[in-house]
């Protein structure tokens, strides 16, 4: 029974890819990640949120408009529209519930099962969403933010090189020989959920410039030097989401107000690591900031 009813399944998964909806949908999923990953914008992922409502919105339609037809609601097209819709809130966050998009994936199933033995196109459209809901409900949200950031920036890594430095020397900074961006981003998640925030320290490639001559002949110092203001970062980053995990009620504004302390607390601790290393001139300075980093961010 379970082995014919496995291959039930994997025929409907199948034949949901020659009906018209689905090829529609992972088409333009396709050609757009393509057209938008080759023109390099930083809308790298609007239309996973959008491209997904859309097609929730039609099923609706196609819902409302068969029923008044034929006066036979049939609620296979809802569950289809919750389907598409539970993947937009996965992808922006803010509003998503895991156990309200399990209970939809599930729901889905069950409406698979019962409805085994009729032959319809949206049994294979129902089929196909589901498992495309079960693969996107175990990737990690924070796997999912990594994705969706802006194509400009740089997430955190022990790593950064000249490359990444793409902005352009502004004409105020002649006598430093580079400078980094350094962000926190977050998101808060407003509905019951597990994570409730999401952090990553990302570097702003546009904003963060080197001098040619200062990347080609002061490469390992001056690199290393804002490395370590990266590093400041996302230490600073770990403390903040500590300290979001051990608040005892978070909303939005007492998550503000925590955000707002610690980035007034990183760019203090900006200052006075060049403070102290005279922006990698005083080798003392600097190595005592390199050890304090390998320090907190290796404990």
């Amino acid at each position: 029974m379970q082995v014919s009813f496995s291959k039930y399944f994997k025929s409907r998964f199948v034949n949901a890819f020659k009906e018209r909806q689905t090829i529609w949908f992972v088409g333009l999923i396709f050609v757009l990640h393509f057209i938008i990953w080759f023109f390099d914008t930083t809308l790298s992922y609007f239309f996973l949120i959008t491209i997904p409502s859309i097609f929730a919105c039609i099923n609706i339609v196609k819902y409302l408009i068969k029923g008044i037809k034929s006066n036979e609601w049939n609620t296979t097209y809802i569950v289809i529209a919750l389907l598409f819709l539970v993947l937009t809130t996965k992808f922006i966050f803010i509003y998503y519930n895991f156990l309200f998009h399990l209970l939809v994936i599930i729901s889905g199933f069950i409406m698979i099962v019962l409805k085994k033995n009729q032959v319809n196109k949206l049994l294979d459209r129902l089929t196909f969403l589901v498992v495309i809901n079960l693969v996107v409900l175990l990737i990690p949200s924070i796997l999912w933010f990594h994705y969706t950031l802006p194509e400009d920036v740089k997430v955190w890594t022990d790593n950064i090189k000249w490359t990444d430095f793409q902005g352009t020397r502004p004409s105020n900074a002649k006598k430093y020989g580079a400078q980094i961006s350094t962000e926190i981003y977050w998101k808060y998640n407003r509905c019951y959920n597990t994570p409730r925030v999401l952090t990553i320290t990302v570097m702003r490639k546009s904003n963060s410039w080197a001098s040619a001559l200062s990347a080609k002949y002061n490469s390992n110092n001056l690199l290393n030097h804002e490395k370590i203001h990266f590093d400041i970062t996302e230490w600073t980053r770990r403390e903040f989401k500590d300290s979001l995990d051990n608040a005892d009620r978070l909303s939005k504004i007492t998550m503000e107000n925590i955000h707002e302390y610690f980035i007034e607390l990183n760019n203090n601790r900006q200052d006075d690591y060049d403070n102290e290393s005279e922006h990698g001139k005083n080798l003392e300075g600097q190595e005592k900031w390199n050890q304090k980093l390998n320090e907190f961010l290796n404990e």
